[in-house]
């Protein structure tokens, strides 16, 4: 059974196809809250702003970055793949997510790296 999963053809577009789709969008409502939240208590925090609450924001950022966006990095491949007119393996879909997912992940942390370092410098 997971050979034939791994091994399965997705050149079409079916009823599980669309189920996924529809998992994936749900997987990411909880992350968006989740987002959403951590703003609106560090805005109320504001005062208490210092070194801690700067490198703790930071962290959580970059943490997220890494949790959150898989599944949108794999709803926006799939939904491309599913442009590609040839079938291909499960295992390739796995390898184009996984390297889109690193490299977008990879250029988010720095981002957020180089933006907390240029406040850093402009508080010098």
């Amino acid at each position: 059974m997971l050979c034939g999963l791994l091994i399965g053809d997705h050149g079409g577009s079916n009823i599980h196809d669309q189920v996924a789709h529809i998992f994936i969008v749900i997987r990411i409502i909880p992350f968006i809250a989740l987002i959403g939240g951590f703003e609106y208590a560090y805005q109320k925090r504001t005062s208490e702003a210092n070194e801690t609450t700067a490198f703790f924001r930071k962290r959580f950022y970059k943490i997220s970055t890494w949790l959150g966006l898989y599944f949108p990095i794999r709803f926006l491949t799939t939904i491309f793949m599913s442009f590609y007119p040839r079938p291909y393996n499960t295992l390739v879909l796995e390898c184009i997510v996984l390297s889109i997912y690193m490299g977008v992940s990879m250029v988010f942390t720095l981002s957020i790296e180089e933006h907390y370092l240029l406040r850093e410098k402009e508080k010098r």
